[in-house]
């Protein structure tokens, strides 16, 4: 009984982290979650497409503005799983996550660390300032954002 009780205290008292660092509260609505995740994917395409595009398409805008929008970037690694629980699929809320996400759980896994790998990429590209590797990096970056989307996202 003992032991149940403190498996059960410790699982509580990860999750409950685990939902405090992504921003995602267990006690959210599925609305709330999916509101959440879409506010999350809009943030991450403003670093990406509004900041870093038009720097790497023809040096508009400023390295810091590209070093910001890549640690931005970077700063969602480690979150994205917890914005994609179940009950949070196509048709809830306004979702366009397709319910092959729930299905394919390695194939996501291994989407995510792909994405992961290349933000972490685009930062330190960023923190060098060299141009050259900053292109490079943003090409893994959307091919990561392309990646995820044209397996889950309903268009």
């Amino acid at each position: 009984m003992r032991r149940t009780l403190l498996f059960t205290g410790i699982l509580a008292a990860a999750l409950a982290g685990s939902a405090a660092i992504t921003g995602v509260s267990l006690a959210q609505s599925p609305a709330d979650v999916v509101a959440a995740r879409q506010q999350a994917m809009k943030d991450k395409s403003a670093a990406v497409f509004r900041t870093m595009r038009p720097f790497v398409q023809n040096g508009a805008g400023s390295l810091a503005a590209v070093q910001a929008a890549a640690e931005t970037l970077a700063s969602h690694n480690g979150k994205y799983q917890a914005l994609w629980p179940r009950g949070t699929e196509l048709g809830v809320a306004g979702s366009k996550t397709r319910p092959e996400l729930w299905q394919q759980t390695d194939r996501l896994n291994q989407l995510i660390a792909d994405m992961e790998r290349n933000a972490s990429a685009m930062a330190v590209a960023a923190r060098s300032g060299d141009a050259g590797q900053i292109r490079t990096a943003f090409g893994g970056v959307v091919g990561s954002c392309n990646a995820c989307h044209d397996a889950y996202q309903s268009r």
